[in-house]
């Protein structure tokens, strides 16, 4: 078994390529790309990328992200 050190791993960072890809793989145009992701690292703390092509994008990214979090919010709990 290798000598890994599981309580001392550096913290784990998504390679420029993927977020690359993931950038490419939104909007029709150059000018209407654009993403936020949400992640939690390995020791349970939230970290977030974000890129878009212009500042409209950002602010509407940002937008559906508070919809999205207020609906999470308000919805009825199921039982």
């Amino acid at each position: 078994m290798s000598d890994i050190n599981f309580d001392n791993l550096p913290d784990f960072k998504i390679p420029e390529s993927v977020l690359n890809e993931i950038y490419d793989l939104t909007g029709e145009s150059e000018n209407s790309r654009g993403f936020i992701l949400f992640c939690v690292g390995q020791n349970g703390s939230p970290f977030i990328y974000k890129r878009s092509s212009n500042q409209v994008i950002e602010l509407g990214l940002i937008k559906a992200m508070e919809e999205y979090s207020t609906g999470i919010l308000e919805a009825p709990e199921i039982e």
